[in-house]
C-alpha cells in the first residue's frame, strides 16, 4: 500500500482492502476498532459480547472482502454490521435465557461520559455535565442512540434510519421531536449546553 492510500480517504483503503492489500486491512481495524467498541459499549454492557461482536465485524469484513461492493461511507458500514451482529447476539441470548425461565432486559442505549473522555476542569463543568446528563435521562434508550448518532458521530438522517431501522422519513422528525422535548424540559438557553456535549 502507498503512503498515499495508507494516510487516504476511506474510499482508498477500501479499494486497497478489496484487492487484498493486509496493511489496508489494518489500516481500517486501527482506524475503526475503538470508535466501533465505544458504540457498542453504549448499546450493552456486556464488554466481552462487544468485543467478540467487533472482532466478528472484522472477521466477516475479511473474510468476504471478495464478495463486497464499494461502500462510500465505511463508517456507517461498520456501525451497521456491529449493530446487527450485536442485536442478534442479544435476541440469541435473550431467547437462550427464556428456555430456562430467566428474564432478560431490552438492551438500553446508554450515553456516559468518562473522566478520559471529557477532563472536568473545574466545579461548573461538572454541574453542567449533570445537568446534561440528567436531561439525557428523560430520554428512551431509542432517542439517546439517535441523539449520540447525530450529533457524536455525525450521521446524516439516512444514515441513522438504517442503523436503527426507524423509517427513513422518521429520524429527521425524531431528532426535531427530541430536541424540542429537550428544550421544553431544559429551557431554550440551556439547549446549547447540551449540544455542547453531545
Amino acid at each position: 500500500m502507498t503512503e498515499s492510500a495508507r494516510q487516504g480517504s476511506d474510499p482508498q483503503l477500501w479499494a486497497h482492502f478489496k484487492k487484498g492489500d493486509r496493511e489496508a486491512f489494518s489500516r481500517i481495524y486501527e482506524l475503526y476498532v475503538d470508535v466501533l467498541f465505544a458504540y457498542g459499549a453504549k448499546i450493552s454492557a456486556d464488554r466481552d459480547m462487544v468485543k467478540d461482536s467487533v472482532h466478528e465485524v472484522f472477521l466477516q469484513l475479511y473474510k468476504q472482502r471478495n464478495n463486497l461492493s464499494d461502500i462510500s461511507n465505511l463508517k456507517f458500514y461498520l456501525f451497521k454490521s456491529l449493530k446487527n451482529i450485536l442485536l442478534r447476539r442479544i435476541n440469541r441470548e435473550r431467547r437462550f435465557s427464556e428456555l430456562f425461565g430467566l428474564r432478560m432486559s431490552s438492551p438500553e442505549f446508554h450515553i456516559e461520559y468518562s473522566v478520559e473522555e471529557n477532563i472536568i476542569l473545574d466545579e461548573q463543568e461538572k454541574r453542567v455535565k449533570e445537568y446534561v446528563l440528567h436531561l439525557l435521562e428523560n430520554l428512551n434508550s431509542r432517542q439517546r442512540e439517535i441523539l449520540y448518532l447525530r450529533f457524536n458521530q455525525g450521521f446524516s438522517y439516512d444514515q441513522i434510519s438504517k442503523i436503527t431501522g426507524i423509517d427513513g422519513n422518521s429520524a429527521k422528525k425524531q431528532v426535531y421531536r427530541i430536541m424540542q422535548k429537550l428544550r421544553e424540559i431544559a429551557g431554550k438557553d440551556s439547549l446549547s449546553l447540551l449540544l455542547l456535549f453531545l
